[in-house]
């Protein structure tokens, strides 16, 4: 049956025709080499052909009736009993699987078969996950990742920070007791970067900034002195038995420049024990100097003695000028509220 569907071969292009038509051609103006013409009856030769065949193809029915008279036709010279209804199924069949197709057996040179169709996808593929292998692995490699890499990385980093601290602590001090506890900080320090500690790191980096912070102030602590303004008060409580109970006596403070500037300081509130950045507070004094300070302001309603204490660039705690009955007083607690 697959000898019947076999189309004949397109004919052979006759050179006399091919003649002809360049002659039809140079008539009409237009002269073509005989290549040229070759090339063009070819071309119409395979039109013609697949003309023939499209024809064919949309005719099956007429194709499918000549191959069932011919199949008969063979069937009863060969004196085979083969029924029509036998050689119609036959056709169908044959019809139906024409256009069938059917995976190869797998196999090797199957596989490969596949890779090759698909090789532009696979190229894309392996590049994309390469570079994201790459980035990750980049990242990892880099410390931006949870783990002892970047612990370390982290580590050093804050070593740095806190040497460059220590740096500035010790172009602004002349204080060896300063220099000595900086020197401690940073043996304590180079122990923790071993460990990867860096939290513990970022710790003493808080300490050591506050302290290069407080070593660069420099202010004098005086006692304001406005007619109408509170300069000392006394700190009353109540005590489990109802009873008002005197705490202490206490100075208000302010912390200025040399201009003038305010200058705010931290200052741990006794009663509340939290630090505060002010510029204004108040410092525990003795009765006798409370009562001394305010039987100068109540004189004229101005006070004279106002200076309660310097505080030096390079040094770390404030210097009490401020004389009490026995001499400079020692300091007491401060307060930020009241």
């Amino acid at each position: 049956m697959a000898q019947q569907q076999q189309q004949a071969p397109p004919p052979a292009i006759d050179s006399a025709e091919v003649e002809s038509a360049r002659e039809v051609m140079r008539e009409q103006g237009q002269d073509f080499t005989l290549v040229e013409m070759t090339r063009i009856m070819d071309v119409a030769s395979t039109l013609r052909r697949e003309q023939a065949l499209v024809e064919q193809q949309l005719n099956i029915d007429q194709v499918k009736a000549k191959l069932r008279e011919r199949l008969l036709a063979a069937a009863e010279v060969s004196g085979d009993s083969i029924s029509a209804e036998q050689v119609d199924v036959a056709v169908e069949h044959y019809y139906d699987r024409l256009h069938t197709y059917q995976d190869p057996p797998f196999g090797l040179g199957t596989a490969l078969a596949h890779v090759y169709v698909r090789r532009g996808t696979i190229m894309k593929w392996a590049i994309a996950i390469g570079a994201v292998v790459a980035i990750f692995w980049g990242l990892l490699a880099g410390g931006f990742f949870p783990g002892e890499r970047r612990d370390a990385k982290l580590a050093n980093q804050a070593y740095e920070r806190l040497e460059e601290t220590n740096e500035a602590i010790r172009q602004v001090t002349n204080n060896s007791s300063i220099e000595k506890e900086a020197a401690a900080t940073l043996a304590t320090a180079k122990a923790l970067r071993e460990e990867g500690d860096y939290q513990a790191l970022e710790g003493l980096i808080a300490k050591q900034q506050l302290l290069a912070q407080t070593l660069m102030q420099q202010y004098e602590l005086t006692i304001p002195s406005v007619p109408g303004q509170e300069s000392a008060f006394p700190m009353d409580y109540t005590d489990a038995n109802s009873q008002t109970v005197r705490s202490g006596y206490y100075v208000v403070v302010e912390a200025k420049a040399a201009d003038g500037t305010p200058v705010r300081v931290q200052v741990r509130d006794r009663q509340t024990g939290k630090m505060t950045t002010t510029s204004k507070w108040a410092e525990q004094v003795p009765a006798a100097v409370y009562n001394r300070l305010k039987e100068d302001k109540q004189a004229d309603g101005l006070l004279d003695d106002r200076l309660f204490g310097v505080k030096q660039r390079g040094e770390r705690d404030l210097e009490v000028r401020m004389q009490g009955d026995s001499g400079v007083l020692d300091r007491g607690g401060q307060l930020t509220e009241w």
